[in-house]
């Protein structure tokens, strides 16, 4: 066979593999900071290593990700120092903190009655009953009649906190289920990813943590400089609080990316994520959305309520969430910006998915929501 017929006969799929192969050779001999996409939304888990980042599954827990890292964000803090945040979450447990955890543990275990991998699994009219009941007066209600029983010996100020939290919680729980029924009664093929969005941020109210969606905030889109490139980073939603010291601005506690689909929209496979080993965790998230979501974490990092220390973020994939950190190096980001790479890598970590669908997942979500709300309100 002549050359030319060799040629001919090339498959286009390798003729762009030879393309896509000489693109990256190009590229990798640019400076790091000419390697990354402008905008975080082309970002992709490559980037992520120009600017040495690594992605770190082990921490299977959501609980032990948030614990790991406050505690890796505020070890250096002279203002917020690491034991007096765990002197406030969990040493003396503040009774109301404990208090908002009851009332959010009935919400979400016991009213909630909920157990489904899917929403399309679950029948409108189980969501119908949820809402009649939740539309009772409050003392006749379930909540109502599980507060008259948790309130026994409790002191009045107790009594008055418990009582001004759980008449919240029923009415958020209400909004939950409403959009709930809404997203079922469209069916799959009609929902959309502002609907997942809505549903989640629904699902954070009940926890009394307020999510700002970014589509229609122009001063949510951030904009930093690595080197002399800009980057413009607009992500989904946004968990901020105004600061007591001016009400005109805002400290971030975490980045929010909301899709309908995600990598692990097999239910098997998503059945099978909890029971994976410590150490060798199935990596649920693509790397278009790993890239871009890691991209809008560095971009908020200078308004990141721990400074540049670090910051949360949250994936949810349909109707799971991931919760991530990243704990920044000293001086990382001051390098970054500059157009230098600093030496130590930076560390994002991943926990394991958990289904707000399923009950044992809300379980285990309780926690991580109620300490997150209470280190917000320490922090801002």
């Amino acid at each position: 066979m002549s050359n030319f017929d060799e040629t001919i006969s090339e498959s286009p799929r390798k003729r762009q593999r030879q393309v896509d192969d000489s693109r990256q050779d190009h590229e990798d001999d640019l400076p790091f900071n000419q390697q990354i996409p402008s905008r975080t939304s082309d970002w992709r888990e490559i980037h992520l290593s120009r600017l040495n980042i690594e992605i770190d599954c082990s921490t299977l827990s959501a609980i032990g990700v948030l614990t790991y890292g406050y505690t890796e964000f505020l070890k250096n803090d002279p203002v917020h120092p690491v034991s007096e945040v765990v002197e406030k979450l969990y040493a003396s447990r503040n009774p109301q903190i404990r208090a908002n955890y009851e009332c959010c543990m009935f919400a979400c275990m016991d009213f909630l009655t909920i157990d489904s991998d899917t929403i399309f699994d679950i029948s409108s009219e189980h969501i119908k009953k949820l809402i009649m009941e939740v539309e009772k007066p409050f003392r006749r209600s379930k909540f109502g009649k599980w507060l008259e029983s948790f309130l026994v010996g409790k002191g009045d100020i107790m009594k008055d906190y418990v009582m001004d939290t759980c008449r919240s919680i029923h009415i958020r729980v209400k909004d939950f289920c409403d959009q709930l029924l809404y997203m079922v009664e469209c069916g799959e093929i009609e929902t959309r990813d502002e609907m997942y969005r809505e549903l989640f941020m629904l699902f954070l109210r009940i926890f009394d943590i307020k999510m700002r969606q970014c589509a229609n905030y122009k001063k949510t889109t951030s904009v930093v400089a690595i080197g002399e490139k800009t980057i413009i980073s607009i992500p989904d939603a946004l968990i901020c609080k105004t600061t007591k010291t001016s009400p005109s601005s805002e400290k971030v506690l975490a980045v929010i990316e909301v899709k309908k689909y995600g990598k692990t929209y097999d239910r098997k496979l998503s059945e099978n994520l909890h029971n994976t080993e410590k150490g060798k965790a199935h990596d649920p998230i693509g790397s278009n959305l790993k890239g871009k979501h890691v991209g809008d974490m560095v971009a908020a990092l200078p308004e990141s309520v721990f400074g540049l220390n670090g910051i949360y973020g949250i994936i949810v994939q349909g109707t799971e969430v991931t919760l991530s950190s990243m704990a920044v190096g000293e001086n990382w980001f001051e390098h970054v910006t500059s157009g230098s790479l600093h030496s130590t890598p930076v560390i994002v970590k991943h926990s394991s998915p958990y289904n707000i669908l399923r009950q044992r997942d809300r379980e285990n979500l309780i926690q991580t929501f109620v300490d997150m709300k209470s280190l917000l309100d320490h922090l801002v």
